[in-house]
């Protein structure tokens, strides 16, 4: 076992995935496990992913996800309610109340945008609250922080503080555990997925100024990066992984790269793993047009510092 990352991973909860694949998954890995996170099914406004929404329509999926949630309830492994989309009321918020409750599951914390904060706590008193990856917060300015010190527990970080090693510590400092988005699904100048039809127009603007390797190498946390220093883990509670739209298998790869820090073994077996440290879709389309080397090399000026890839 690695005792570094133990109880470490923020993972999302796949719909694609059965209750037996799960309780395998439970026995290999629930250890790294802090918490599961997850959406309910409400409706398209409760999602950043449409594929989700989708698969809610199925009453045989939608019967297996409740089945799921008890499954971990069983098992003592935490639960995060997801209400980080921007077009929730507050009867949206209260009907994601009362479906939990009339479906018998507790959560143990609720990631929200930070307009929802004062109705979150008075339908979830007592219950953590998550300042998730959808908000826009500078990190680094001292007056941003205040704003919002005091109100939360967890900070998710990902995009253009991927690696700010400042910003972990003055999270840390101000009293926020921070959670890692590893496998970051956002342009590094994007700034929030409300608007998310802007995505891919961030992406070819900054294609059109940067080669894809170097894109590739800015957005991804590649396992060395969390064991050579590049990023400060000392300053880190939790690493989250996006996964929620590509299975459990593929989970399963992404961990094991993470707690074994390992590389190469997956780009020898495909280049289409290049997809575990980087989750931003418009350039997964790239894997394997990509120049693996040419990665490593921008990976070296990036981070300032020779690196090992095992």
């Amino acid at each position: 076992m690695n005792s570094a990352f133990q109880n470490a991973f923020n993972l999302g909860l796949s719909l694609s995935a059965s209750v037996e694949e799960y309780k395998h998954f439970i026995d290999l890995y629930k250890p790294y496990i802090h918490s599961i996170y997850f959406s309910l099914p409400l409706g398209a406004k409760f999602h950043t992913r449409s594929i989700i929404a989708q698969q809610f329509e199925d009453p045989e999926i939608q019967r297996e996800f409740w089945d799921l949630l008890r499954l971990f309830n069983d098992h003592n492994i935490k639960l995060e309610l997801v209400l980080n989309t921007y077009r929730l009321n507050e009867i949206d918020l209260l009907n994601a109340k009362k479906l939990l409750t009339d479906k018998g599951i507790s959560v143990d914390f609720v990631s929200i945008l930070d307009e929802y904060y004062e109705s979150v706590k008075d339908l979830f008193p007592g219950i953590p609250v998550v300042y998730s990856f959808n908000n826009n917060c500078n990190f680094n300015n001292e007056n941003a922080l205040l704003a919002i010190k005091g109100k939360y527990e967890y900070i998710v970080v990902g995009r253009s503080f991927l690696r700010d090693n400042a910003a972990f510590r003055n999270l840390s400092e101000a009293g926020f555990k921070v959670v890692h988005l590893l496998n970051n699904g956002c342009s590094f100048n994007c700034k929030t997925c409300r608007e998310s039809n802007e995505c891919y127009s961030i992406f070819s603007r900054n294609l059109a100024k940067y080669d894809i390797e170097y894109l590739y190498a800015l957005q991804s946390v590649m396992p060395f990066e969390l064991y050579d220093g590049s990023i400060q883990t000392q300053y880190i509670s939790v690493y989250k992984i996006s996964n929620r739209s590509s299975g459990l298998r593929y989970l399963q790869r992404c961990l094991n790269s993470y707690l074994n820090n390992r590389v190469l073994d997956y780009l020898n077996i495909d280049k289409l793993n290049l997809a575990l440290w980087c989750k931003l879709r418009h350039i997964t389309k790239y894997c394997y047009d990509m120049d693996i080397e040419k990665i490593f090399s921008y990976k070296e000026e990036i981070l300032r510092h020779n690196i090992i890839v095992k």
